[in-house]
């Protein structure tokens, strides 16, 4: 396999190279590209440039007047950009090796199945176990049972092999109800709250289409998951849709829809009028072009993300409250892997103060967006054909929002916003296995856990775990309610536009602002503890 790589390099070594800087002369150096890493050494010394070439989002050749030499633009997908006048003789096998390898077809060519790091702390891939996070919940317990019904992937490919259902519901109606939403993702119990037993399921949507089919096996699991809390609430259950209505009605037309009323009359349908994942990835693109506009003609609003932002946060508020009020929530989304991953797992970070930790964080990811299938590999486009259609920044919103939140209460979590900026670098980069493959199965085929390290092994080193750290963490009430107004919500310009030169010492000052705000918090929440023991006393 490696003979084979190498036999893509076309060009190890090209030298007078220039780098195209934005204030003063080209810096002269060489570039010195490997199987899998792409490397700019200047010849005098000063600041080198070294990624994986699995990083490298597009490349652009352009004439270069003046110049005897041709401009290679680099694009890359951690939002770095690189501009080098390469030589005339060498630009074709530059770009020849870039097209071969910063697009591997097959998946065991990308740079975590060769990466060997250095590390003594615990192995990463069993410091999380789904099944620990369900016990930790409680489960399975009188109503709730543990399925083994998708051991060998079959009932559903893109879910774990154990899934938690109601108890009521035998493996043979999990069958049949899977056939009836799309992508076989029937509704499975994501959450328990911990004080009233109230879940948060997750699922696709139902396969009604223009000929309004039904399901006998469906509509029973939505009875039993009310029945479970029929003495906790006499309201109907909540069914959040995260399309817009004209969306599933689209939908209905290819085949999809939604649940028809009549057989789901206990249920109240809520519609979160998010847009569909093409948009969300255009709406990606405009906001990292108006945060990179030197001249500040651009308005971040009007790229539409940070309405994203705003819905995701607000439906997230909307499952908390009902889950809190004893109402059993169900979110749906077109495949039951994107929208509603990042609402449901919003809603636990609000409900749940485990999940505000940074052990406790790493298990949501784990939970809700590994086991339970997200499409890292596709929405990503890490491997084989990158297809526009299916590439999506999901996970980039579920960490815009956990930023939010960061940044509104930032006491409250025991991990500070330097831990998303490495969960976001290693989706786009990929060093690590971890978020390498679109579900369970997939992992398990290509035995990602004997042949890649984990991320999860990384963060636990101590120097590591101590960059993550809130210094002044103090942990919060069970429940939080964030600001979700437009006012309250600000662009994560030190993500994603930290390479802008401009930003770097106002995002110093923002961070120092932050860290005293924090202090400040913190302080706030010790002098509340000592007045009510001094009240205590009295």
């Amino acid at each position: 396999l490696v003979m084979e790589l190498t036999d893509l390099v076309k060009a190890s070594k090209v030298s007078n190279v220039q780098l195209v800087v934005d204030s003063g002369a080209p810096v002269v150096g060489s570039l010195l590209i490997s199987t899998h890493h792409f490397m700019f050494t200047p010849t005098v010394p000063g600041t080198e440039i070294e990624m994986l070439l699995e990083n490298i989002e597009e490349r652009e050749v352009r004439p270069c007047v003046g110049v005897r030499g041709q401009t290679l633009t680099i694009k890359c997908r951690d939002l770095r950009r690189f501009a080098f006048i390469v030589p005339s003789e060498d630009i074709a096998a530059v770009v020849a090796t870039i097209d071969n390898l910063s697009i591997p077809a097959n998946p065991t060519w990308l740079f975590p199945f060769f990466f060997k790091p250095r590390t003594t702390g615990p192995d990463g891939w069993s410091t999380y176990v789904l099944e620990d996070e369900y016990r930790r919940m409680g489960l399975p317990n009188e109503s709730w049972r543990l399925s083994r019904t998708n051991l060998s992937y079959s009932t559903t490919p893109t879910y774990p092999s154990l899934l938690i259902v109601p108890a009521a519901v035998d493996d043979h109606e999990l069958g049949d109800a899977a056939k009836y939403r799309m992508s076989q993702r029937f509704p499975a119990l994501v959450y328990l709250h911990s004080k009233n037993g109230v879940p948060i399921f997750r699922g696709a949507q139902p396969l009604v289409g223009t000929y309004q089919r039904r399901d006998h096996a469906d509509v029973k699991i939505f009875r039993e998951i009310l029945n479970t809390c029929s003495e906790k609430s006499g309201e109907k259950g909540l069914l959040l849709d995260m399309r817009t209505a004209g969306e599933a009605e689209q939908d209905r037309a290819k085949g999809g829809g939604c649940e028809m009323e009549e057989q789901y009359f206990k249920w109240r349908r809520v519609f979160a009028g998010l847009e569909t994942l093409g948009t969300l990835a255009e709406c990606f693109v405009r906001h990292q072009q108006a945060l990179a506009d030197p001249d500040g003609s651009l308005v971040t609003d009007e790229s539409s993300w940070m309405r994203f932002v705003q819905t995701a946060l607000s439906s997230a508020l909307v499952v908390s409250n009902q889950v809190h009020r004893s109402t059993p929530v169900v979110v749906v989304c077109g495949s039951g892997r994107d929208l509603s991953a990042v609402v449901t797992s919003l809603a636990q970070v609000l409900l749940d103060p485990f999940y505000r930790t940074t052990y406790g964080f790493l298990a949501l990811l784990h939970k809700d967006w590994l086991s339970l299938g997200h499409a890292f590999s596709t929405r990503m486009g890490h491997y084989g054909p990158r297809s526009p259609k299916e590439r999506s920044p999901v996970f980039a919103l579920f960490l815009d929002c956990m930023w939010q939140l960061l940044r509104q209460t930032p006491a409250y979590f025991e991990f500070s916003p330097r831990l998303l900026e490495i969960l976001f670098d290693e989706t786009q980069t990929m060093q690590y296995g971890t978020f390498l493959f679109n579900c369970e199965q997939e992992r398990v085929v290509y035995e990602a856990e004997k042949l890649t390290p984990s991320l999860w092994s990384f963060l636990s080193a101590p120097v590591i775990r101590a960059a993550v750290t809130n210094p002044c963490y103090a942990p919060a009430p069970d429940w939080i309610r964030p600001c979700i107004r437009s006012q309250y919500l600000a662009p994560w310009t030190a993500l994603f536009a930290r390479w802008q030169p401009a930003r770097e010492a106002h995002e110093e000052i923002v961070r120092g602002v932050e860290a005293m705000a924090a202090r400040r918090d913190a302080l706030r929440a010790e002098a509340d503890r000592l007045e009510a023991e001094l009240l205590a006393m009295r």
